[in-house]
């Protein structure tokens, strides 16, 4: 190989003085790096070329690929793609000279990004598969004339393809040479773009040849298959109409048993079938409305026109699933359709704003069920048919939740909570059972039953008990205090009556006392079984008749936690006067034919006693000279007798007693006549007068 372009060219290419113009407008720029491949080579590795011109065979194998980033040309020689890849960035031309080169794709890709000009010898696809990135031009010659023109054929004989992105132009030279331009016998060959021939010179009729074609469709795409010969003839075409035919009279040397079959070829018209529609979403959440992508539609390079080229329609657009868009050609398009689809998801619910007809309840032992208002995007979805209602934790105390589950066209799920809060127990009915009780000395604790309505609550769960004062008698009470669903506090009462003492013991110390002037009042001890009360507090006691000699009684009333009365008596016992002091106002006396009185004074342990309450008096031997007595006798609060003597002397002699006066007639007036008891001796004065006279 060498290297025979040495600075770049940017002209109209001439290869063996034979323009490229016939090819088509064909204008390029090879690099001055270019290689020259002179004698025959194989490439069994990667390589990269700026600019590529064979004069010689080149072979290609081994999976190989060849990157070449100008142009590359075919001059001489034949490129032989056994087992790899030619990949021509540029533009790519096998001569048109008639002695030019050949090119064998049969074992591999040949990958052109620009132009492809077949202008001489085969150009032979085989099983390979060769991609024009703009436009394919097959030219002919003629066989008069200087220079003798070739003659390009593409043949299309095994599983290959051809796939022309942009447009083919098939050039007719204005003399037929050698036969068939185009030989389809299999394999496929796809023209994004148009389809057209031309004829040069006097030539009226084209000689191009086409075997069979089983499909021309699409404005500006047209599929030739060669597996099957038929005849198409396309209708209501708005573009004019084409005539390719068979014309080989001169040929020789070829198949001729087709010769005279006549294909009419729409050289304006489509099929959007063959187009490539692409959506602006393929993929959409669904809304509840109709979804419409916009679609975009391309035959090649040429981008239609809605309401021009085609009309848009869709079904099954709103629900999730998959939905189709079809395109429906109309004007130089008219009679084809294609369908693409796109997808609608279900919307996940989980961004919908969800508002409860009720946020707070208070506990009523029944479900509480608020009614949800869902909001997705702005639109109000539809209990039932958008999604389904749940709720957990909606009935006891605490927070609820209320679930919204999508369905239909929603997936997912959105939760909002709300409040139960506590009932309140204050209006709850209260029995205590047993309502009353005796008092005992220990805590009563009775049962409660307690009542929201019909429904009988728990104890420990739905409330708890306190007593208060359960222990004495009285009215104790009761607090029941909410729990778990209740809150708040309700108070009922019962009743702890007092314990009767009519069956205690009354013990008394001492049993009997001996009148001394105060009041008795023994020693009490009351029990009751096994317990002994305590005076003022469990009892209180009374006294009558406790101070004077005879039968005293007591009372004992229940207080606090004892009722009732217990009776009782004791005995105080006269005192007795024999130990009395007692003093006589006289002692001595004359005897004078009179009883002698003398007043005594009584007293006892200090007490100076009343005679007439206290004691009485008696004389005896006391009117008359000698030893007389005083007799002192208890009465009232005493008992017993005291004694005491005093002297009446006899009188002395008569002369004597001549002089003395009787006293026995006289008037004696006392100072005072009336007391009132004090314990002390009353001694009043007393005023005697005789014949008037007052005696000292």
């Amino acid at each position: 190989m060498k290297k025979v372009i040495a600075g770049l060219l940017a002209l109209t290419m001439t290869v063996s003085s034979v323009p490229f113009a016939q090819l088509g407008d064909f204008s390029g720029v090879l690099a001055a790096s270019a290689l020259t491949i002179d004698t025959a080579t194989v490439i069994s590795n990667n390589v990269t070329y700026d600019g590529l011109v064979l004069n010689s065979d080149l072979t290609v194998t081994n999976g190989a690929t060849v990157t070449v980033n100008g142009d590359m040309i075919v001059d001489g020689g034949k490129l032989d793609i056994q087992n790899g890849k030619v990949i021509v960035m540029g533009n790519f031309a096998q001569n048109s000279q008639y002695t030019g080169g050949s090119t064998d794709v049969s074992g591999g890709t040949l990958d052109v990004r620009g132009d492809l000009w077949i202008g001489d010898k085969e150009f032979n696809v085989g099983d390979g598969n060769v991609i024009v990135g703009n436009n394919l031009y097959l030219a002919g010659g003629h066989s008069t004339g200087t220079p003798i023109m070739g003659y390009g054929k593409l043949v299309m004989s095994g599983s290959g393809t051809v796939d022309v992105q942009n447009n083919m132009v098939i050039k007719l030279p204005s003399v037929a040479r050698y036969g068939k331009q185009l030989i389809l016998t299999s394999g496929t060959l796809s023209v994004g773009g148009d389809l057209t021939s031309t004829v040069s010179g006097s030539q009226s009729a084209g000689t191009t040849y086409y075997n069979s074609i089983t499909s021309v469709s699409d404005e500006h795409k047209t599929v030739l298959d060669g597996n099957s010969a038929q005849k198409v003839s396309l209708s209501g075409l708005k573009l004019g109409t084409v005539e390719l035919q068979q014309n080989g009279s001169n040929y020789t040397g070829d198949d001729t048993s087709t010769i005279g079959q006549v294909v009419n070829y729409n050289a304006g018209g489509g099929d959007v079938s063959k187009a490539t529609v692409t959506l602006s979403q393929n993929t959409a959440a669904y809304t509840g409305s109709e979804i419409k992508p916009a679609a975009t539609v391309k035959i090649g390079s040429k981008v239609l026109t809605q309401g021009t080229d085609y009309t848009v329609s869709y079904s099954n657009n709103t629900a999730p699933g998959t939905a189709s868009c079809t395109i429906t050609g109309i004007n130089n398009y008219e009679g084809t359709t294609a369908t693409v689809n796109f997808t609608i998801n279900a919307a996940n619910i989980s961004g919908a704003i969800v508002s409860l007809s009720q946020t707070t309840y208070t506990y009523s032992g029944n479900e509480c069920k608020p009614a949800p208002t869902v909001t997705l995007a702005g639109r109000t979805l539809k209990n039932g048919t958008d999604y389904t209602v749940s709720y957990s934790k909606n009935v006891d105390k605490g927070n609820a939740v209320c679930t919204i589950t999508g369905k239909g066209g929603y997936t997912g799920t959105k939760s909002a909570n709300f409040t139960i809060g506590a009932q309140s127990i204050s209006t709850a009915d209260v029995t205590v059972s047993p309502s009353s009780y005796t008092y005992s000395g220990s805590a009563f604790s009775p049962d409660v039953t307690v009542k929201m309505g019909t429904k009988t609550l728990t104890k420990g769960t739905d409330y708890s008990v306190t007593y208060n004062n359960n222990i004495k008698a009285g009215t104790p009470t009761v607090t029941i205090i909410g729990s778990g669903n209740y809150n708040g506090s309700k108070t009922a009462t019962f009743k702890i009556e007092p314990l009767s003492l009519s069956k205690a013991t009354v013990t008394l110390s001492p049993t009997s006392f001996t009148y001394s002037g105060t009041t008795c009042t023994p020693t009490l001890t009351v029990k009751l079984g096994s317990k002994t009360l305590t005076k003022n507090t469990d009892y209180k006691v009374t006294y009558d008749n406790n101070n004077k000699a005879g039968t005293a009684s007591y009372t004992i009333t229940g207080t606090g936690n004892y009722s009732g009365e217990i009776k009782g008596t004791f005995t105080i016992a006269p005192q007795d006067v024999s130990s009395a002091t007692v003093t006589l106002s006289q002692t001595t006396y004359t005897y004078s034919g009179s009883e002698c009185k003398p007043t005594p004074t009584v007293k006892v342990g200090g007490k100076t006693l009343t005679s007439g309450t206290d004691y009485k008096v008696s004389y005896s031997n006391n009117n008359k000279a000698g030893t007389a007595t005083c007799t002192i006798t208890g009465i009232g609060n005493y008992t017993g007798t005291k004694s005491v003597n005093f002297t009446i002397k006899a009188p002395a002699s008569s002369s004597s007693t001549a002089s003395k006066t009787n006293i026995s007639g006289a008037t004696v007036t006392l100072s005072q006549t009336t007391y009132t008891y004090s314990g002390s001796e009353c001694k009043p004065t007393p005023t005697v007068k005789v014949g008037g006279k007052t005696l000292t």
